[in-house]
């Protein structure tokens, strides 16, 4: 099929005495794929002036509705009840025109939203602040590969929504971004993602499952009150827990990883753990970590940098210090725990014995012979906060009678 027409484009004659390039002159296109509403076109075509072949995309002229009905192709308005959500969204160019953000779900009330790579030839990099914001109906939202950051409050108070994949180039998830959807079950975030947002989760209650193998930040509050959160991969690179971050969740274990070296205060308060082990590498003192964790039975200690950690934690079993610990800090151990054993390795110096007046406290496991631990400074004084207690050495088991001996 042949068009007669008259089209300049770029030539690469200059015109004489002039700084500008000649227009191409084509006089007959070949329409190899015709333009529609929906889909590019594709033409090409000879320059009779440089004989050059040109060729010619032509990007979609977007649907033209008249009286519920496009002009052109006669297509149907898409109702609010449809999964059309690329006719309710609403977009805006970001600073530097190298991308959109989505910056609004519109009057979307379908099911599923696809968020579409690109929008006018140039990509999606950015869902907006609130876009998203108590969406009625979305139970599925699926975000492409192109997006980079999720603003805050993105998709929070989505009530109805169960799953979300979000694309492999997201390196931040803004506050509140997930706030309250307390339907959802599973999210699975790409190794790319660095940061999780304050709040980002909080108040999603049916949660279980979450990835999040890349992220080196978990912000203040981001998984409080995950009632169904019993497990979290905390990934090897992670750094820094935010205040509150677990407070009342459902989570079970927590084995954090060595590159931690910051954990915010009662950033597992009153949470399901029942084990739990901290790293050597904390550079800050923590407080309240673990205040009324009623669940927790054993405790590993990598660091000496802790502070009334175990208040309220009435059915503690066994606080372990390992190697990694050569000194504790004089009552550094809450005396409202209810930690029954205390294992200590050997050459642990303690001027002041670091728990005192838990009534519950029976045993003492020392990683060294009874000579060794009685060398120590302020071993003694262990007898003289718990008469009865028991303290198994390598060797042997030392009572109060053995240090009048």
């Amino acid at each position: 099929m042949f068009c007669l027409c008259f089209v300049l484009s770029s030539c690469d004659v200059p015109v004489e005495g002039t700084d500008e390039a000649k227009l191409h002159n084509v006089l007959h296109w070949e329409i190899v794929d015709e333009v529609g509403c929906e889909k590019d076109g594709y033409r090409f075509g000879m320059c009779i002036d440089c004989l050059n072949e040109i060729r010619d995309i032509q990007k979609a002229k977007g649907h033209d509705y008249r009286n519920g009905a496009c002009v052109r192709c006669g297509a149907v308005v898409p109702s609010e009840d449809s999964e059309s959500f690329g006719y309710f969204a609403k977009y805006e160019l970001e600073p530097g025109g190298k991308g959109y953000a989505l910056i609004s779900a519109g009057k979307f009330s379908g099911k599923a939203a696809v968020i579409p790579e690109e929008h006018e030839g140039l990509p999606v990099v950015k869902i907006g602040e609130w876009a998203f914001y108590s969406t009625v109906g979305v139970e599925e939202i699926i975000i492409p590969d192109s997006v980079e950051i999720i603003m805050n409050g993105a998709f929070s108070g989505c009530e109805k929504l169960e799953r979300i994949t979000i694309g492999k180039s997201v390196v931040s998830l803004g506050e509140r971004a997930f706030e309250k959807c307390i339907n959802l079950r599973e999210v699975i975030l790409p190794s790319t993602l660095e940061i999780i947002g304050s709040y980002c989760f909080v108040g999603c209650e049916k949660l279980a499952n979450v990835r999040a193998d890349g992220c080196v930040q978990i912000s203040s509050y981001a998984f409080k009150d995950c009632e169904m959160l019993h497990e979290f991969n905390f990934p090897k690179m992670l750094k820094q827990i935010g205040e509150g971050a677990f407070e009342s969740s459902g989570l079970v274990s927590a084995d954090l990883p060595e590159s931690v070296i910051k954990i915010g205060r009662r950033a597992f308060a009153g949470s399901a753990l029942q084990t739990v082990t901290l790293p050597s590498k904390i550079t800050d003192r923590t407080e309240s970590l673990f205040d009324g964790c009623n669940s927790l039975r054993i405790a590993t200690l990598k660091t000496n940098l802790i502070r009334q950690e175990f208040s309220g934690c009435k059915n503690l079993e066994a606080i372990i210090f390992t190697d990694d610990v050569i000194a504790i800090h004089y009552n550094s151990i809450a005396s409202s725990c209810g930690a029954k054993t205390l294992y200590f390795p050997k050459g642990i110096h303690f001027m002041y014995f670091p728990i005192s007046e838990c009534r519950s406290l029976e045993t003492l496991v020392y990683a060294g012979t009874a000579k060794e631990f009685l060398a120590i400074s302020g071993a003694k004084s262990v007898f003289e906060l718990y008469s009865n207690i028991k303290i198994v050495c390598t060797d042997k088991v030392l009572v109060k009678s053995d240090i009048a001996n």
